[in-house]
Order: C-alpha cells, then structure tokens, then sequence
C-alpha cells in the first residue's frame, strides 16, 4: 500500500480534534482507507443534512476502481464522515463527472445516495465497521451494477 504523506496525516489528525468523538479510530479508519485506495483524498466540506442542520464534515474524494467485465473502471465517490464515527455510518454518494449519469439500482437512488445492509447495521456493529471493509463490498456491488453510466449528448 502507498504511504500517506505525513502533511496530509497531520491535517487529517488536526480536523478530527475538532469535533470527531473518537477521533483515534476515525484517524485510524480514514488513513487505513486514503491507503488502500491513493485515487481517494480528503478535505473538510459543509454538509446540510435531511434535518436542514449543518456541519463542517470530513469529506472524502475520489474515484473507486472496480472490474467490471473484465476492464477496470474508475467510479467517483463522495464519502461525508459524521462526528459520531464509527457508531454512526459515513454517508456516501456517487458523484458523476459531466459525462456520466447516475444509475439508479438496487444500492444506488436517483441522487446517487449509496445504500446497503452494511451501511444499515453500522451503528449496530459499529466496533467491526470499517470503511475500508465497506469500499471493499461496495467494488462488488458496483462490479455487479455499475452505479453510473456514460451520458452522450447528440445535437442535431
């Protein structure tokens, strides 16, 4: 696995003593994560969540490679870390480029939301969720039904 560089770690570790609750397995989940998958890398971003409330969230961005028949593609993500991580699930979405279109299926809504039993047992199993065991399922799933598809726009 890449190394991180230390200026991102010291970063990622300052935002967390913020407000994170348990900011060494939050630490710890995130670089285990921005490890495994370099094409990932964090920033913090206002999320408004369904309540209308606000909050300065770690965010994490990128791309998931996957194999899908037999050709690895890149899927953009957007993983939005809650204060109460890990009792409480990351929120994660596809986000599409310009030339790409959401897919909705049976983990994905029309809005790119992802959902799925792992996700909805998290606060649960919350001290055996992890957010590299979830990307790892979430490459199946989209291997499966890839969560987005190319959008070509033809003028006449």
């Amino acid at each position: 696995m890449p190394a991180i560089q230390q200026h991102i770690l010291n970063w990622l570790y300052s935002v967390l003593t913020s407000e994170y609750h348990d900011v060494n397995r939050t630490y710890g989940d995130v670089a285990q994560a921005l490890s495994q998958y370099p094409s990932l890398s964090p920033r913090t971003d206002v999320h408004t969540f369904d309540n209308g409330t606000s909050a300065l969230l770690l965010h994490i961005t990128g791309t998931l490679p996957v194999i899908f028949r037999g050709t690895t593609y890149r899927f953009p993500l957007s993983i939005r870390v809650p204060y109460a991580y890990p009792r409480e699930a990351p929120l994660i979405y596809v986000t599409p480029t310009e030339h790409m279109v959401v897919r909705p299926g049976q983990h994905v809504d029309p809005q790119g939301q992802v959902y799925h039993p792992y996700l909805a047992g998290w606060s649960t199993f919350w001290d055996k969720s992890t957010l590299v065991d979830f990307l790892t399922i979430l490459r199946d799933v989209f291997a499966k039904e890839p969560p987005t598809f190319l959008w070509h726009h033809h003028t006449s």
